[in-house]
């Protein structure tokens, strides 16, 4: 069963499946993304406190006191990394052996490594086109 358009028809078509496609793969995937890595400072105090008693021979007591401080710094450092996602349109030109131009296919990210489109052919044909990158 096959259904014949007329040009007009199957033009409105092929664009409203290309615009279809492209708020799709708009709302999908966006074009940038960042990542934020935080590292926070903090600084830690140890404190020691010895306390020394000594008794002389002759019955005196001394007592002798020394408190120590240990610091420990830690740094807090924020990093953003922005990743650019990979192009999202493909434009694909067909040609035979003599370089004779066959079909042109226009194609929008959608997902990951897929792609949807529209074709059109030297026979003004109009169609779907799927392709999946790898």
């Amino acid at each position: 069963m096959s259904i014949k358009l007329n040009l007009k028809t199957a033009a409105v078509i092929g664009a409203g499946l290309f615009i279809v496609g492209g708020c799709v793969g708009y709302w999908a995937m966006p074009t940038k993304q960042e990542q934020v890595e935080v590292v926070q400072e903090k600084e830690r105090v140890k404190t020691v406190t010895v306390v020394k008693e000594i008794t002389r021979p002759d019955g005196t007591k001394e007592k002798e006191t020394s408190i120590t401080e240990d610091k420990k710094k830690d740094k807090t450092e924020e990093k953003k990394t922005t990743i650019i996602s990979p192009p999202n349109y493909m434009v694909t030109g067909l040609f035979d052996k003599d370089l004779n131009p066959q079909a042109l296919i226009v194609s929008k990210r959608m997902f990951e490594n897929a792609f949807i489109g529209a074709y059109v052919d030297k026979d003004k044909k109009l169609g779907l086109a799927v392709t999946y990158e790898f």
